[in-house]
């Protein structure tokens, strides 16, 4: 994905909002069908540019983000709100509009009374220009990219992946149900070493982005045979190609170059 830089958008003046004045958006969320991933981020960007135009939103940012663990970011002292590439990339236009509504009910929040968090006040704000009012998102409601670091507890079993490898890492279930919420050295992760997440083909939920991955494991030969097919079939992303066979994007392209002649 290439990088995006941040835009200024204009609105009208908010002064002080009651959640009886706010409404739904005007202009519904637009497709994203069809769409490579640099294409969605600009479809997105123009989109945030209306909401922040109808919700007042004065001189505030738009830009995106490599966080993995975070859907959207909303820093008031910025004025900018950010979203995460890999929401835009994995997650179907539904979860994508929440997220971005989310962040606008925290900037309207923030104008309204010079802060904001997930309070009750947060939550009607939220509500009212239509986002669900949840605090957090989770597993069942978008998907995020998993961490490749797998430790499992050796008390309960449970495994859990993390992006970063930590020296120390405990079961956060187990301290507080045995050791009133105190780390405890016996409930300590047993680190397994980096483990390769596999891309599978997103649920009917979420909108598929790599619509060729069956075809692309289906076909034998090396990883450079399947980063041609792959190009040869219509992915034409280097990105998508290499995070579908594993490869280093430098050689899916010294690869895709090549064989272009």
């Amino acid at each position: 994905m290439r990088r995006i830089k941040r835009y200024r958008i204009s609105g009208g003046n908010v002064g002080t909002l009651l959640t009886s004045t706010l409404s739904l958006p005007t202009t519904p969320f637009p497709s994203l069908d069809g769409l490579s991933l640099h294409k969605k981020s600009i479809v997105i960007r123009d989109y945030a540019k209306v909401l922040f135009q109808q919700y007042g939103l004065v001189n505030w940012y738009f830009g995106y983000m490599k966080a993995k663990t975070t859907a959207g970011y909303c820093c008031w002292t910025r004025k900018e709100i950010t979203l995460s590439k890999h929401l835009v990339e994995f997650n179907n236009v539904v979860e994508i509009n929440d997220t971005l509504l989310h962040e606008i009910a925290h900037a309207i929040d923030f104008i309204d009374r010079g802060t904001s968090d997930h309070s009750p006040r947060w939550v009607a704000i939220a509500l009212a220009i239509g986002c669900n009012g949840k605090r957090c998102y989770s597993k069942e409601d978008k998907t995020m990219p998993e961490g490749k670091h797998l430790y499992s507890c050796p008390n309960c079993k449970r495994e859990v992946r993390y992006h970063k490898r930590a020296k120390v890492r405990a079961c956060g279930q187990c301290c507080r149900k045995y050791n009133y919420g105190k780390f405890d050295a016996k409930y300590q992760f047993v680190y397994h070493g980096p483990k390769p997440v596999q891309i599978s083909i997103p649920s009917p939920k979420v909108t598929p982005v790599h619509t060729n991955l069956a075809s692309a494991n289906a076909a034998a030969g090396t990883k450079s045979d399947r980063m041609k097919s792959l190009y040869d079939s219509g992915t034409t992303s280097i990105s998508e190609i290499a995070k579908i066979v594993g490869a280093h994007y430098s050689h899916v392209h010294t690869v895709i170059k090549k064989h272009k002649g």
